[in-house]
Parts: structure tokens; sequence; C-alpha cells
């Protein structure tokens, strides 16, 4: 099982927290709008926007969530820098 650790950026600068990957779904776009909208937590016209001239997308379905009570410093903890995007740990 895949777990993502969750980092919240300046001025934060902490690990709060994890989830799992229940699932990856890839679809047209229409259709990954039609099955996440509910939950994406975005407008329409922003994801639309963040897809555009893309035929297919992604989605990360999140599993179980567990929030830390103590957030922890990821250089610290992970001995990595905080990514642009992402880092595999």
């Amino acid at each position: 099982m895949d777990i993502v650790v969750v980092y919240i950026t300046s001025p934060t600068c902490l690990v709060v927290g994890e989830f799992d990957v229940s699932n990856v779904i890839s679809d047209s776009v229409e259709d990954l709008w039609d099955l996440t909208s509910r939950h994406a937590g975005i407008d329409r016209s922003v994801f639309f926007d963040y897809f555009r001239g893309r035929k297919i997308g992604h989605a990360i379905a999140i599993g179980r969530v567990r929030k830390y009570e103590t957030p922890l410093n990821l250089a610290l903890t992970y001995g990595v820098r905080a990514p642009q995007s992402f880092v595999y740990i």
C-alpha cells in the first residue's frame, strides 16, 4: 500500500499527517470530473483549466487519513528538503 505524507509549506513548514492511497483513477477528463467532482475540493473551471489539452487525467483516491498530534520536521524526520512538487521517501 502506498502512503502519502502531507507537508504544509511556508510559513508552517511541517509534516502534519499522512493518508493511504486507496486507488489511482485514470480516465477521460470529462469522466474524471464526473467521478471526483463531489469530493475534489476544486471548482469545475479550475479543474478543466488544469487538464486543458489533455485527454486523460489522473486522481488519487484517499483512504485512511492520519493527522499527527505533533507535526514533524521534514528534514529531521525524513532527511529531505521540501521539494517543488513531491519527493519519494
